[in-house]
């Protein structure tokens, strides 16, 4: 009901809540008419309602500009725990060259786990700011001389946006955890890559894009997982469509094109991963009833434990991807067991991730420009199971070999982009 919670959010945005605002700004991400130009232009009135009276809190910054010294370097973010950007941090903090940077850690994990103690093992210095305000925090990032700040949440939950407003540091830069621009002027840069955001994206994005050379972030090995198993459809008989992406992300245009695709595949199934005990599920069955597909073709699975999780892409012939919000650490999850994927291409970074992976395993054929391409490419795969076998042999080899994957060259890369930023800020340039 992406639709409906946008509408509702615009009526209570006059309640100057940031935090019901930043949930505003999310959902529009969420919506099959995604517009970068809205998406801006909300951000940026977010911005100037919460963070532009913020702007006397900030001070010089005192920090060594000697350009080739070690660097300071800030992580903030409530994601120290098993998660996504969890597993990204244990990357960065793994393979930093400590003559080059010293990782700060803010912690904001309101449930702190064991990968939380394996992250703060890693990190050079373990900050817990949980309930810290605004100003605290930022107090603490100065007293520290963080040289560069990196946050990962932006608009997510339990974000410190108001603490970046007060620029602690003398360089703020968004990365990973949200997929598009704060609005606010002091974030400096945006991590991203040519491909997911080619020429002439820079526009939808008040922070400048700094494009690494190969990819935006890195995929770490999952660890227990089982192997990739034979294609079900030998074993059932029937094809089977699968997403096991947070079903967010699955808006009404999403939703039709794969009932769509069931009503043209008669006796596939589509496996779709949902929350447990909600009334949702039970309209998903009566929305495909009302286009005379039998609740039996729709296989939904609860969220489970990581173990159960990677057993469910081996009841899956063909992944196929939600727009405009695509799948992230999810799309890397279904490449490596071996299960290929369909995604359709927008305009910026987050509807144009899907094309940087997939092309980054061989498959950029398979990101098409419409709902048209999507469909077509699909039905073609579903009369071509010798390719689906293939796939399922190659796709854990390919995503091993490839950029995705090479942890240090990333790692390097992106330490490279934070000396050349912070050249520039020696010079007085951003």
């Amino acid at each position: 009901e992406t639709e409906n919670a946008i509408k509702w959010y615009r009526q209570i945005l006059s309640a100057n809540d940031p935090t019901m605002h930043s949930n505003f700004l999310l959902s529009l991400h969420y919506a099959g008419d995604y517009d970068p130009g809205i998406v801006l232009a909300e951000s940026k009135a977010w911005a100037q309602k919460y963070a532009v009276p913020l702007a006397g809190k900030i001070k010089p910054h005192a920090n060594d500009r000697s350009p080739e010294r070690k660097l300071r370097v800030g992580f903030t973010s409530p994601d120290f725990v098993t998660h996504p950007v969890g597993q990204f941090f244990d990357v960065l903090f793994t393979h930093f060259d400590r003559t080059h940077v010293e990782a700060y850690a803010y912690c904001d994990a309101q449930l702190p786990d064991a990968h939380t103690d394996r992250l703060k093992s890693k990190a050079d210095h373990w900050r817990n700011v949980v309930g810290t305000q605004p100003h605290e925090l930022a107090d603490l990032i100065r007293s520290d001389q963080i040289d560069i700040l990196v946050d990962t949440t932006g608009h997510t939950g339990n974000n410190r946006l108001l603490m970046l407003a007060q620029k602690p540091a003398p360089i703020q830069i968004e990365h990973f955890g949200y997929p598009d621009t704060t609005g606010m002027s002091t974030m400096d840069y945006r991590i991203s890559d040519a491909v997911a955001d080619p020429p002439g994206t820079d526009q939808f994005y008040v922070e400048k894009l700094l494009r690494l050379p190969r990819f935006a972030w890195c995929y770490r090995k999952p660890e227990g997982t089982p192997e990739p198993g034979p294609l079900p459809l030998d074993k059932n008989g029937y094809l089977t469509l699968g997403s096991l992406n947070n079903f967010s992300k699955v808006n009404h245009r999403t939703w039709n094109l794969w009932l769509g695709l069931l009503e043209k595949l008669p006796t596939a199934k589509l496996l779709l991963l949902v929350n447990k005990g909600r009334a949702v599920n039970q309209r998903l069955f009566r929305e495909a009833k009302d286009r005379g597909i039998p609740e039996d073709r729709l296989i939904l699975r609860e969220r489970a434990k990581p173990g159960e999780y990677f057993n469910f892409f081996n009841e899956v012939d063909i992944a196929l991807d939600p727009y405009p919000y695509q799948g992230g650490v999810t799309t890397c999850d279904t490449l490596w067991m071996g299960v290929p994927l369909l995604s359709q291409v927008g305009p910026t970074y987050f509807c144009r991730q899907g094309l940087a992976m997939l092309r980054h395993v061989g498959l950029e054929d398979f990101a098409v420009a419409d709902e048209e391409a999507f469909r077509a490419k699909v039905l073609a795969l579903a009369e071509d199971p010798s390719e689906l076998r293939r796939l399922r042999q190659q796709l854990r080899g390919r995503l091993l070999e490839s950029p995705m994957m090479d942890n240090v060259g990333f790692v390097r890369e992106l330490t490279a982009a934070y000396r050349d930023v912070w050249r520039l800020w020696t010079k007085g340039r951003t």
